[in-house]
């Protein structure tokens, strides 16, 4: 059942392209482990954000594939859209420049209303 002569060894030093197949295989195995890993973690956060959303946000995300597309659904909810953000952000700049106390007003009360409005204008990134 066959010869008795001995196959070649191969010293992969001595083969450049035997090297490169090497090579090849071995980033090959890595992108391989690497795209695992992040498709093993993207189920892990899809997991825990569909667990932890209340039933009347669930129906929002229900038909999203990916944890990056459930974070972008909730992102859109909580923050609206860029239209909507500069709203919100003219109203707020709005209400600090039109800022007066109302007659009869004591001046806690209205130190506590402008502490909201430059509260509002911090949360918005106005300095």
């Amino acid at each position: 059942m066959g010869c008795s002569s001995r196959a070649p060894l191969l010293v992969v030093e001595k083969y450049d392209q035997q090297n490169v197949r090497m090579e090849r295989f071995l980033l090959g195995k890595e992108k391989c482990e690497a795209i695992w890993r992040s498709v093993k973690e993207d189920q892990v956060a899809f997991y825990d954000m569909v667990l932890s959303v209340p039933p009347s946000l669930f129906e929002h995300i229900k038909l999203c594939k990916s944890a990056k597309e459930i974070w972008d659904t909730l992102q859109y909810l909580f923050e609206g859209s860029e239209n909507m953000k500069d709203k919100r952000l003219t109203s707020v700049v709005n209400e600090f420049d039109t800022f007066t106390t109302t007659p009869g007003e004591s001046l806690a009360s209205a130190s506590n209303r402008y502490r909201i409005v430059v509260n509002n204008m911090t949360t918005h990134g106005i300095v």
